[in-house]
């Protein structure tokens, strides 16, 4: 696990030090990459989908799905919670 951790580091840094290449092998590779992706979703479409309509509660009560959370994170009434947990902290 440990190794895994730091293969992922290097790699992070690796494209953090390179962001030129990265940005011409994307230019290069677009379309190849669209065309592995769309192949991705449709192999696992339902399992995409099923996680997406699981039903999460967010810490000032409110219960949606899962991919609507950063959405509602956004939403006056959690900016509202989180000034309310903030004045009630200091």
């Amino acid at each position: 696990m440990e190794k895994k951790n730091e293969k992922r580091e290097y790699h992070k840094n690796w494209i953090n030090k390179n962001p030129e290449y990265m940005a011409t092998w994307r230019g290069a590779n677009g379309e190849r990459m669209k065309k592995t992706n769309k192949a991705y979703y449709q192999k696992h479409k339902e399992k995409i989908l099923e996680t997406f309509a699981t039903p999460i509660t967010c810490e000032c009560g409110k219960t949606m799905r899962r991919n609507n959370y950063f959405r509602h994170l956004r939403s006056i009434s959690h900016q509202a919670f989180e000034k309310r947990k903030l004045d009630s902290n200091a």
